[in-house]
């Protein structure tokens, strides 16, 4: 169940997401209920243990928090992730969007 406001437990706040929870006194259960996740999976996201979360995920915290969802993401996932080991970095977007001349 979640922890009434004026309760919350404090934490080191790890996250923007986990600092944006703490400046509003919003439980993690609390949270995680709201937006319709498990609580386990939020503290994952929370404490940044989470590689694969969805955008949908991420814009409800957003929605839920009153913030824009740029606020929450981590400045570590604005760069390039490999998933593909045959490419360690990002595409040029010449090799992407050829064009064929007609």
């Amino acid at each position: 169940m979640p922890k009434p406001r004026g309760r919350v437990r404090r934490s080191k706040a790890e996250t923007k997401l986990a600092r944006r929870r703490l400046e509003l006194d919003i439980g993690q259960e609390e949270l995680a209920a709201a937006v319709g996740i498990s609580p386990t999976t939020y503290r994952r996201l929370e404490h940044n243990q989470l590689d694969d979360i969805s955008l949908r995920v991420l814009n409800n915290l957003a929605l839920a928090l009153g913030v824009e969802l740029d606020d929450l993401i981590e400045d570590e996932w604005r760069e390039w992730a490999v998933f593909d080991q045959r490419r360690p970095h990002p595409p040029k977007p010449e090799e992407l969007w050829r064009r064929q001349s007609s």
